[in-house]
């Protein structure tokens, strides 16, 4: 994972597993800042896990940190709900930010090559 959208951090978490929870994230929102990044499928667990990477401790992280969080979630939920344009958007502001963050670059050069879904109505 860390391969194709290469964390900036040495540490990722996941939500689900035997040490780090869904709840102990949740309970620690306000004191760690960290992104979620992605689901992937792990052999023995029916449900995708959710990656997420540390970056700062809530109260020391920077404003530009905080945003550039803020951003990325905002487009990784347009990406998940495959609203493809929305995400592109999305991650282009998070690269205005930060042009070197590599899971947005990730997920922008994949939103490129993504078709659009069939809007609601419109003839096949």
């Amino acid at each position: 994972m860390n391969k194709y959208l290469s964390a900036m951090s040495d540490v990722v978490l996941a939500e689900k597993g035997t040490i780090d929870k869904k709840e102990a994230l949740r309970e620690n929102e306000n004191i760690l800042l960290y992104r979620k990044l992605d689901r992937v499928r792990v052999v023995g667990i029916n449900e995708p896990v959710r990656l997420c990477e540390l970056l700062d401790m809530a109260d020391t992280a920077g404003a530009q940190d905080k945003k550039l969080v803020s951003v990325f979630h905002e487009a990784l939920e347009h990406f998940e709900n495959r609203r493809w344009d929305l995400a592109e958007d999305g991650f282009n502001e998070v690269i205005s930010i930060k042009p070197s963050d590599a899971p947005s670059l990730f997920y922008f050069n994949t939103t490129s090559v993504l078709p659009n879904p069939p809007i609601s109505g419109r003839a096949k």
